[in-house]
């Protein structure tokens, strides 16, 4: 038996504050009688007037009702990551806590919180956490505003599948598929307040959680002029869908000698932190494909104050960027913290997205994440949760003037992303700033991952006295590996390691001293 509803809904619209603020959550307000059968009514919601629905209508529509609430405390709790009982199950457990703030249930141990949303963990989601780790939960984190509205919904006997639009803090997500699955009522929720989600004796938990990206395929666009370059960047900017998930193709040599040039796409706000803007419908980067067919783009002119500054300012999860030139001069102003990134070829990676065979050349300068071909190599935080490519950066090439102050490179800043067979070569000048300069090498600044097959022929000017954290090859390296690289003798200071600072002693360093020809 299918339901198909005949009536617009209303949207939900869920708002979570942060730890002792109530959550306000306005449910789905179905236009059919009875809808909250079996949902613990309160007495005036109770009626002796003869009902003109059906009992099967009546049926339908307090399941319904209940699958809506569901949906909202996972799109609030979760930020709707896609789900899977039988392959993917996530440990988020953010859906029964944003159930226990709606609730009233105080923090704390004794209040029955933590027992609560382990108990509901393990009946909805199929978690195996032990209960001692379900003491900390969606509350605790940022206020974020969620809202959806039901496309579709077919309901039988033991299975429901739901169809929702979704944003977040008014961006449009992709739409989501939810399927839920009809069980007995665990134990472990008799006589808690998660019972009363029980209808019939029996809870729907979830099955599986789905996002339904758009899979529109776009035809390669060649740009032949400057004012076609130079629109692309704007329909980028602007979240053209066509430009931002787009395949473009360099047909000629292009001089930009005379634009004023904004940096190739910008995060949403909170691009990185929260899961659920990985399903963006138009991300804030670009996220497509741009072939550079072996030409250059000469006279690039950047000088900006935005978060993320370079040719392009944000690569997506999904782009793709390859055999391009870049020449010109990039200057970030953004030095309100430590969170901007500059770069001459890219300011920022999102993890998955991949370079092959690029090239800048020109000069760099920026507060910090400062590299000349990349400030920022980021691992997005919520990839535990949302599957992502790795990111990959091979055969690139900087040939950069940097002036920096803070976790900066001769190539990249900050590195978290597979990077290899590249190199760079021209000088980087440290200058004071608001901090202590601290974290800059001459290839690469911060390393918070393997490093293999590259090279520097960087010449550091130390101009900064105090600074610490400094190293001829690389400033700072976590717990990982650099092998199978090199570096110019010419530009190796004696008073300097190779590299500044290692966390981990252990970390294999192999850096051989030799000229290269790139």
């Amino acid at each position: 038996m299918h339901f198909h509803p005949s009536a617009p809904f209303r949207k939900g619209i869920l708002q979570a504050a942060q730890r002792g603020t109530a959550l306000v959550f306005a449910v789905l307000l179905l236009l059919f009688a009875g809808c909250a059968r079996n949902l613990p009514p309160s007495e005036n919601q109770q009626s002796s007037e003869p009902s003109a629905v059906s009992s099967s209508e009546t049926d339908h529509d307090a399941l319904l009702a209940l699958l809506s609430r569901q949906i909202g405390w996972y799109e609030l709790g979760c930020y709707g990551i896609p789900f899977d009982w039988d392959s993917n199950r996530h440990q988020n457990w953010g859906f029964a806590g944003a159930f226990a703030e709606e609730m009233g249930v105080p923090f704390g141990r004794e209040g029955g919180r933590q027992e609560l949303i382990g108990a509901m963990f393990l009946a909805w989601l199929g978690g195996e956490q032990e209960p001692d780790r379900y003491f900390s939960d969606v509350s605790q984190g940022d206020p974020r505003d969620v809202s959806f509205q039901i496309k579709d919904a077919q309901i039988e006997q033991d299975t429901a599948e739901l169809v929702i639009s979704r944003s977040w803090q008014g961006i449009g997500l992709c739409d989501a598929r939810y399927r839920f699955c009809r069980i007995p009522m665990p134990e472990s929720i008799r006589g808690t307040l998660a019972e009363q989600l029980a209808l019939d004796g029996s809870i729907w938990r979830f099955d599986q959680v789905e996002w339904l990206a758009d899979d529109t395929v776009y035809e390669t666009v060649l740009i032949e002029t400057p004012q076609q370059l130079f629109d692309f960047a704007q329909r980028v900017n602007a979240r053209d869908p066509s430009a931002v998930k787009g395949s473009f193709r360099l047909a000629c040599d292009i001089d930009m000698t005379g634009f004023v040039w904004e940096p190739v796409g910008a995060p949403l706000p909170g691009e990185r932190d929260y899961p659920n803007l990985l399903g963006a419908r138009v991300p804030g980067g670009f996220d497509g494909t741009f072939d550079g067919a072996g030409h250059r783009i000469t006279g690039i002119s950047v000088d900006s104050a935005q978060m993320h500054t370079g040719f392009f300012g944000l690569l997506g999860n999904h782009a793709v960027v390859r055999d391009l030139t870049v020449e010109g001069a990039v200057t970030g102003r953004y030095d309100q913290d430590q969170s901007g990134s500059v770069g001459g070829f890219v300011a920022m990676i999102s993890q998955g997205a991949q370079i092959e065979n690029c090239r800048f050349i020109g000069t760099v300068e920026g507060f910090c994440y400062v590299g000349g071909f990349v400030g920022r190599v980021e691992r997005d935080l919520n990839s535990e949760v949302v599957p992502l490519g790795e990111t990959a950066i091979r055969n690139c090439v900087s040939e950069a003037d940097v002036t920096c102050t803070l976790n900066s490179g001769g190539f990249v800043g900050y590195l978290r992303g597979k990077l290899e067979h590249c190199a760079a070569k021209g000088t980087l000048t440290i200058l004071p700033g608001k901090v202590l300069p601290m974290s800059i090498g001459g290839f690469a600044g911060w390393v918070q991952e393997d490093l293999s097959g590259c090279h520097s022929a960087v010449k550091v000017t130390y101009e900064v006295p105090g600074a610490n954290r400094m190293g001829n090859f690389c400033g700072d390296l976590g717990e990982y590996d650099i092998t199978d690289c090199t570096i110019d003798p010419a530009v190796v200071r004696d008073d300097w390691y190779l590299v500044g600072f290692q966390v981990y002693r252990n970390s294999v360093i192999d850096i051989q001293e030799a000229k290269q020809e790139f």
